[in-house]
């Protein structure tokens, strides 16, 4: 789930060349000591924060807009052109990159020098011999050979997974918090385009990371046989960054909702269920709310939606409700027609 961060939880926020709100500075310590989210002490001290920021700062729409459109676009433009050369290359017989009878690096730099060969080999077979190399190259081995066992699917959700996890970990190390706050968390008033890209791997609490990497791992899977590896990459990335444009859009076109900064995957994963429920209508989810009963997605998908329209009608703030509509209808609209726009591109490649 894409996650709003409150303003209070900055220690600092870029565009105001390095200065502290005054606002800011007086409820500073009371934020970041006790995490208090009540909605009446934020939705106060964000009036106020806005009304000091808006003086400084004129928030930028167009900007996240190019950028999305020029990363989006780029993303797809890239898979199509990758995907035309696979199918190329199968075409031509020239799709297998490796070589058995290739020679190794060290047979290529020794093999006009035989005494350095010799030397070579008696150092390897040391190493070879030695304990911590039998423990480390079965180690190394087994997992090697539990990697190559998955399918391209599992492995291409894995590497997702995988990057989400290790800036999770960042997250936790305090001396970085800095850093994460201001390259990994999406904030309109930042004047920062990229961290639409970057706040979708970043998730700071161990319940957002655990959920959205849980449908990610669940979805993942199914959509990656819908588009492709390629086609599937595009569409993750480009749904994450639209469904952050959307929500930074209307954050700060209407007055009625707070500017929050926000991060997390759940723009993506959300186009992702959309994209399974067009395929898969007859497929059964489960909810976090109702864990052990099972639903068609095809009735689970409009009920997530009614509940984000009535977090956006209510004011409620504990998600991006908008990030997760825009989210959704970019998955829904993309599976309906953007895919046969895909292959029409590869073919004309």
């Amino acid at each position: 789930m894409c996650f709003p961060r409150f303003p209070l939880s900055y220690r600092r926020l870029s565009g105001f060349n390095g200065q502290y709100c005054s606002t800011f500075s007086s409820i500073r310590n009371y934020a970041l000591d006790t995490r208090h989210y009540n909605n009446k002490f934020v939705s106060y001290n964000n009036s106020l924060l806005q009304k000091t920021y808006r003086k400084r700062v004129t928030p930028s729409i167009w900007k996240p807009v190019l950028f999305t459109l020029i990363a989006s676009g780029s993303s797809f433009a890239i898979a199509t052109n990758i995907s035309a050369e696979k199918i190329k290359a199968r075409r031509k017989n020239m799709y297998h990159f490796y070589n058995d009878n290739d020679q190794n690096a060290g047979d290529i730099v020794t093999y006009r020098e035989p005494w350095v060969k010799g030397i070579f080999h008696r150092l390897i077979q040391k190493i070879e011999d030695s304990k911590f190399y039998k423990s480390l190259h079965g180690d190394w081995t087994y997992m090697t050979k539990r990697w190559n066992s998955l399918s391209d699917s599992t492995k291409t959700t894995a590497i997702l997974i995988g990057i989400n996890t290790i800036i999770f970990g960042m997250w936790q190390i305090h001396p970085l918090r800095a850093v994460m706050n201001n390259y990994f968390v999406h904030n309109p008033l930042s004047g920062r385009s990229f961290t639409l890209l970057t706040s979708m791997f970043s998730h700071e609490a161990f319940w957002h990371y655990s959920f959205n990497m849980l449908a990610l791992y669940s979805f993942g899977d199914l959509v990656y046989r819908i588009f492709g590896k390629e086609q599937f990459l595009a569409f993750y990335l480009s749904s994450g960054m639209v469904a952050s444009c959307i929500s930074h859009i209307v954050s700060l076109s209407f007055k009625r909702y707070n500017i929050l900064p926000s991060l997390g995957a759940s723009g993506a994963i959300f186009a992702c269920v959309a994209a399974c429920a067009i395929q898969y209508p007859d497929s059964s989810v489960y909810l976090i709310f109702l864990p052990f009963f099972p639903i068609k997605i095809s009735y689970a998908l409009p009920a997530i939606m009614a509940f984000d329209l009535w977090g956006i009608v209510s004011g409620m703030t504990m998600f991006d409700h908008f990030a997760h509509l825009a989210g959704t209808m970019f998955g829904l609209i993309y599976t309906k027609f953007g895919q046969e726009s895909y292959w029409k591109a590869v073919k004309q490649i």
